[in-house]
C-alpha cells in the first residue's frame, strides 16, 4: 500500500509512540510551517535586496551599536 496509509507511516507513528493520524497531522503542520517559513525568507531576501534598504539596515544597526551600552568591561 502506498501514499499515506502505507506501513512505513504506522511504523513512523508507532517508533514514536503517535497514532497514525496524529504522527501524519503533525507532519502536515510541520509543512505547513517549512513553507510558511520559506516565503518569509523569500520576502526578506527580496526586500533586503534593494542595495538602499541594505545599507540603511546597516547604517541603523552602526547607529544602535554606537549608542549601546559597552558590555566589554563587566565583570559577571
Amino acid at each position: 500500500c502506498s501514499g499515506v496509509h502505507g506501513p512505513a507511516h504506522r511504523l513512523a507513528a508507532q517508533s514514536r509512540g503517535e497514532t497514525r493520524n496524529r504522527f501524519i497531522t503533525r507532519v502536515l503542520q510541520e509543512a505547513v510551517r517549512a513553507r510558511r517559513d520559506a516565503e518569509i525568507t523569500r520576502r526578506l531576501n527580496e526586500l533586503f535586496a534593494d542595495p538602499e534598504l541594505a545599507g540603511a539596515q546597516v547604517r541603523t544597526a552602526g547607529d544602535l551599536d554606537t549608542a549601546g551600552t559597552d558590555w566589554s568591561d563587566e565583570r559577571w
